[in-house]
């Protein structure tokens, strides 16, 4: 028997023992598993010196294989290196954080001193500027590098001066007459030969650039609207900010108002009553805002039938607040007035006499003066328990 077996699949390799029992019996072959490419049994684990550091060398107990070691060493000491990296990185980080945190505390530091200095007063004038000249003949502040005339401290001379570094430096110039009067109380005006400027030379108990400040009142009448005193402290014992300083540009009365040496205001922080108010006032700096005070300036004693009126009492601005059944005026500007025609939001209140006071007033030329008063919750009027004045010795 000559048969041709066919070639074998794998020429240098012998049939599985499978397929030689499955010629042998007729049954197929089960299915064989994959042979491991590596040993099923795990490496050794690894261990490490009780108390070595972190960058030290690992030491392998269990390993065989010496190449391996060395590798594993070689690997551990860059991861440590790289630890070694991050702990010097974060350091470095950390130090800069605190330095950044020095530094603004110092910029902070900084900017809070200069802001106490800009907010430092002085006494009378002041300014909120930190270089200034003060003129002691006509009390008045003058900026850096600003200049102005003087009357000369000595004879009928006149200097003229410029702040530099805090102080005035003067020299005496030629001048003439002032082609027009612009002094008050008396002044003579002296203007400067080769430039515009003018200077007053004042009277005893005056001073001002237009001798316009009264040294010699020590009080005010009435509601102070005509008070020009030296007083420039406000109720609550805060100084008066110069009604010429810069701070005040939004304010709606400063120095610097076309009408301003009527008002009485001007380069000084004295007391002053520019809007007719019920006193004198000025602008104060005060729980970190600048705002506007009464002063503490005293007010003149009342003479004798001075708070009485005459005829229907048209003209009179005295103090009376009270009716004749005894109740208390209401204010012209209380909001309960609202509707009614003679308050203090009237377009000519000024020269009725009404604003921001309970006083007793005739606006409207009844018999005598009154006020609005609240009775039984509701808003009326009555006659004043105000005097009228004796007309003895007066020619009708």
């Amino acid at each position: 028997f000559h048969q041709k077996l066919p070639p074998p699949l794998y020429k240098n390799r012998p049939a599985p023992l499978g397929s030689l029992l499955a010629l042998s019996t007729g049954h197929p072959p089960a299915a064989e598993k994959p042979a491991h490419p590596w040993p099923l049994t795990p490496p050794p684990a690894l261990k490490f010196k009780a108390g070595q550091s972190r960058a030290g060398r690992l030491e392998l107990r269990s390993c065989k294989s010496p190449g391996l070691k060395r590798k594993l060493s070689r690997r551990e000491g860059r991861k440590a290196s790289r630890g070694e990296f991050k702990v010097h990185s974060e350091g470095t980080i950390n130090t800069m954080k605190r330095e950044l945190v020095c530094i603004l505390l110092l910029f902070g530091a900084a900017l809070s001193l200069s802001s106490q200095e800009i907010h430092t007063r002085f006494r009378r004038g002041a300014r909120s500027y930190r270089v200034s000249c003060r003129d002691e003949k006509t009390q008045t502040l003058y900026l850096q590098n600003e200049s102005w005339l003087r009357p000369g401290l000595r004879g009928n001379r006149v200097e003229y001066c410029r702040c530099v570094g805090g102080r005035p430096h003067c020299h005496s110039v030629p001048v003439r007459s002032c082609s027009e009067p612009r002094c008050f109380n008396g002044g003579v005006c002296r203007q400067a030969l080769y430039f515009s400027d003018f200077v007053c030379q004042c009277p005893e108990g005056f001073m001002g650039k237009r001798c316009e400040i009264d040294a010699s009142a020590t009080c005010y009448k009435d509601q102070g609207i005509t008070y020009r005193g030296t007083w420039s402290t406000a109720e609550s014992g805060a100084e008066c900010v110069n009604w010429n300083s810069s701070v005040l540009a939004s304010k709606p009365y400063t120095g610097r108002r076309p009408n301003a040496v009527q008002l009485g205001l001007g380069n000084h922080n004295y007391c002053r009553n520019p809007d007719r108010d019920s006193r004198p006032w000025c602008y104060v700096f005060k729980a970190g805002k600048y705002s506007s005070e009464f002063c503490s300036t005293p007010a003149c004693p009342k003479e004798k039938n001075e708070d009485c009126y005459f005829g229907k009492g048209l003209a009179y601005r005295g103090t009376y607040s009270l009716t004749a059944s005894g109740t208390s005026c209401l204010s012209w500007n209380s909001v309960a007035l609202a509707g009614k025609v003679y308050t203090a939001w009237k377009s000519n209140s000024q020269a009725l006499g009404l604003g921001n006071h309970n006083y007793c007033r005739n606006p409207d030329g009844d018999a005598k003066p009154w006020c609005h008063v609240l009775k039984d919750r509701k808003v009326t009027w009555e006659y004043c328990d105000v005097p009228q004045c004796s007309t003895c010795g007066l020619r009708q």
